[in-house]
């Protein structure tokens, strides 16, 4: 699924949509951005890639990263809701996880959606070099929003 398809599909429903991004650090809003014409449906995002910043922007309890750690689906879950309410945004990505080089955890990745009717958190394990997870986290997260927005009444 393409940044262009997902742009297309909420400015055809006049939806909106916010970031949060950890381990994409920006990717994702990037990715939105490069299609003509976002600026009539992305308002914004953060790149909380450290733990005081997901509490302080994006109103994460500190209780959740130090109960179940940044790279959890409760952080993710949080994350996306932080957005979309910081945002007042109909729809709110977040990304969090390892992508390495080194490590037991690399490829566990968390994509967060908050919509209209809920949060929904994919866990992902994913494998490849470090710009490899980071893309393919990227690519996965715009599918997740393309399927939520046809989902959306």
């Amino acid at each position: 699924m393409s940044a262009k398809n997902a742009v297309l599909a909420l400015l055809e429903k006049g939806l909106t949509l916010s970031t949060a991004e950890s381990l994409t650090a920006g990717m994702v809003s990037s990715a939105i951005c490069d299609v003509p014409g976002a600026s009539g449906c992305f308002l914004g995002g953060v790149c909380a890639y450290q733990d005081e910043v997901k509490e302080k922007w994006l109103n994460v309890p500190e209780a959740v990263i130090q109960k179940h750690s940044a790279v959890s689906a409760p952080c993710a879950r949080a994350m996306a809701l932080g957005a979309k309410e910081k945002f007042a945004s109909d729809f709110a990505l977040s990304t969090t996880g390892y992508a390495g080089p080194a490590g037991e955890n690399v490829g566990l990745v968390y994509v967060g959606i908050a919509h209209p009717r809920g949060v929904h958190v994919h866990r992902l394990q994913l494998s490849g070099s470090r710009q490899g997870i980071r893309k393919m986290t990227v690519q996965i997260a715009l599918h997740i929003l393309q399927k939520e927005i046809k989902n959306h009444g």
